[in-house]
């Protein structure tokens, strides 16, 4: 479309929560730690400040239900193999498997790969640094 901008609704944390256990239950080792974060987050106090969706794989968190091109948005990828990749990113099109994640504006963006057991206190560290939430508890 010519001249609007693309705006993605995003989901409660119930249907969020309910497609990763989907997802764990056929590919565990895919999946089982994001469902970990992911129900974890839909417990915390500040899960009303953060607004979910997915992409194919991964989930996605932003600060508004309605999420537009170029606003900076929270993805977790799965990686397969019992780790998860972070990045905050302004672009709808990452992650693809390979790809580097892309820049944040003229910035580099923040990613990290991590251990899935470490992912909640990975997020609520840098929840708190970007100053979406506070007070996550970590």
């Amino acid at each position: 479309m010519i001249g609007s901008e693309m705006r993605i609704r995003t989901r409660s944390w119930a249907q969020i929560e309910g497609f990763y256990l989907s997802c764990a239950g056929k590919h565990p080792t895919m999946f089982a730690g994001l469902f970990e974060l992911v129900r974890h987050v839909a417990r915390a106090d500040y899960s009303a400040a953060l607004f979910p969706y997915t992409s194919v794989n991964t989930l996605v968190l932003a600060q508004t239900s309605e999420v537009l091109d170029g606003q900076e948005r929270l993805m977790i990828h799965p990686l397969g193999d019992g780790r998860l990749w972070f990045a905050l990113s302004s672009q709808v099109g990452w992650p693809i498997l390979g790809d580097r994640p892309p820049l944040l504006g003229d910035r580099p963006d923040w990613n990290r790969v991590v251990a899935a057991d470490s992912a909640i206190q990975v997020l609520t560290r840098f929840l708190d640094r970007i100053g979406w939430v506070s007070g996550t508890g970590h």
